[in-house]
């Protein structure tokens, strides 16, 4: 059943006061349900839409199960169209009649959502922490001072340990926005009130400001600015660029979309070895390294593969690019299995070690490790433990930090036991009875201390993204930091 938390916003400041009557009056007409689903389409297919679904699944592994919250959602597309992918949607809109068609709207889709009617700038106390992500569409240029971090602030406070922040804003560099802006209003006509567009920089800066890291801003449509503001909006011609690339997008696009994540104030002993275990729950699958990581899996993971396993699923970030309807999760922590369960309800789990995993003898066409042999303390048990549930011909696929990666420090982590060289790796897997089939490192081949450098996150995208290129340099193939093996048993 869907919830609904009223927060009547009698104790707004006049400003936000203001702004709330503006809204109110634009959400006071529904559109037709022919006109709705066609700006829901349009929605699904623009740029914007598209970064975030390659955003959420590069971070997250999926959309299935993710917990959302759309902050001034109005009608809720961007939720809308994450609910049709299998996410569990919020939506917190302090307008009663944007709440109103938003709900008229999930009901005749048949999707699932919550509606909570709240000032954005004040969450309920019960949504505090409660998502994994937290998204908003053009809402925060509409505060102005101190507003406009503290919105950026809210995002953050609704996120979990480990969730991230999606927000898209009008883009003050865009000049056929700006013109068309300054058109309606010297026409008296402009129909939205208060709205200060925001730069590159101010973006990042009032994000840092509000405790989100690894902050990312990208420009998306200038064609499309034109379109709509000009030709559709002004000339009243019938185009629609929302899909046109422009070289000048990132400079000038109409829209800034901002990715971020909280930061490291989730009050974690990062020191200890229980509260590592919980950081990897809660972070795992998060960042290119991991997309990295995937691209590798699926390459070799078989097509024909009915019954996978996939060994430490933590939080199931894996579950989305295997496939969830063919996947086994097992890990040996019941908190990992927790939060598997939460995104995927009907997800078959095992609490097993990895060392004796309580399967079937050549009962799984695949089984998958990433990133769960360095914590083993008897690797020669589990391997002939491996061997006994694949049936012949399965594959097995590991990756693990690499060990002779130039700068090991990466890697420190109490609950490693031990890492593996490319050698090493494959020795351990032929002395009970697999053969390799590749065997490489991925990932940054050098000392990987940049994170204090101008857009160094572009850098360590530009390197990962060309992982399999580069390790297929000799110079470089034993470099990488993750180590990847994929060996199947053999058939005798």
């Amino acid at each position: 059943m869907p919830v609904t938390i009223e927060r009547p916003p009698a104790l707004m400041p006049s400003q936000r006061v203001a702004v709330l009557d503006t809204w109110d009056r634009l959400w006071r007409h529904a559109p037709s349900d022919a006109k709705d689903d066609a700006l829901l389409a349009r929605e699904r297919r623009s740029p914007r839409f598209a970064a975030i679904l390659r955003y959420l699944e590069s971070t997250f592994g999926g959309v299935r199960g993710l917990r959302t919250v759309e902050l001034g959602s109005g009608r809720g597309d961007l939720s809308a169209l994450l609910a049709e992918r299998g996410a569990s949607v919020a939506l917190l809109d302090a307008s009663q009649a944007a709440l109103g068609q938003a709900r008229r709207r999930f009901e005749r889709l048949g999707l699932p959502a919550d509606f909570v009617r709240a000032d954005l700038l004040v969450p309920p106390p019960e949504t505090i922490g409660a998502f994994d992500v937290a998204l908003s569409t053009g809402v925060i240029e509409h505060f102005r001072g101190n507003d406009r971090t503290q919105a950026l602030q809210s995002h953050r406070a609704l996120l979990g340990d480990g969730g991230t922040a999606i927000v898209s804003v009008p883009n003050a560099w865009c000049v056929p926005y700006r013109l068309w802006k300054l058109y309606l209003e010297a026409r008296h006509c402009w129909p939205y009130g208060m709205e200060i567009p925001y730069s590159v920089g101010e973006l990042r800066r009032r994000a840092e400001q509000a405790g989100l890291t690894s902050c990312a801003v990208c420009g998306l449509g200038f064609w499309q600015s034109v379109g709509d503001h000009w030709l559709r909006g002004v000339f009243h011609r019938q185009v629609d660029w929302i899909g046109h690339k422009s070289l000048l997008d990132g400079v000038s696009g109409m829209s800034l979309l901002l990715l971020a994540r909280k930061g490291k104030g989730h009050g974690w002993d990062t020191n200890s070895a229980d509260g590592v275990v919980e950081r990897h729950f809660a972070r795992r699958g998060q960042g290119c390294e991991f997309e990295m990581e995937v691209d590798w899996i699926r390459r070799h993971l078989p097509r024909s593969a009915k019954r996978v396993a996939e060994v430490g699923c933590g939080g199931g970030s894996l579950f989305a690019a295997i496939g969830p309807d063919r996947v086994i999760g097992v890990d040996y922590e019941p908190t990992g299995l927790q939060y598997t369960r939460r995104r995927f309800p009907d997800a078959p789990l095992l609490c097993a070690s990895a060392e004796r995993l309580s399967l079937d003898t050549a009962s799984m066409d695949a089984l998958i490790l990433q990133h769960v042999i360095e914590h083993l303390g008897n690797a020669e048990k589990a391997a002939r433990d491996w061997h006994r549930v694949l049936r012949p011909g399965g594959m097995l696929l590991i990756q693990t930090p690499n060990a002779d990666f130039v700068d090991p420090s990466l890697f420190d982590d109490p609950t490693h036991v031990r890492l593996y060289s490319a050698e090493e790796l494959a020795t351990l897997l032929r002395r009970h009875g697999f053969e390799i089939v590749d065997l490489r490192t991925i990932g940054l081949p050098w000392f990987r201390r940049y994170g204090a450098t101008p857009s160094g996150w572009r850098f360590r995208r530009l390197v990962t993204g060309r992982a399999s290129f580069l390790s297929s340099w000799p110079m470089l193939r034993w470099r990488g930091q993750t180590l990847c093996c994929a060996a199947r048993r053999a058939s005798a």
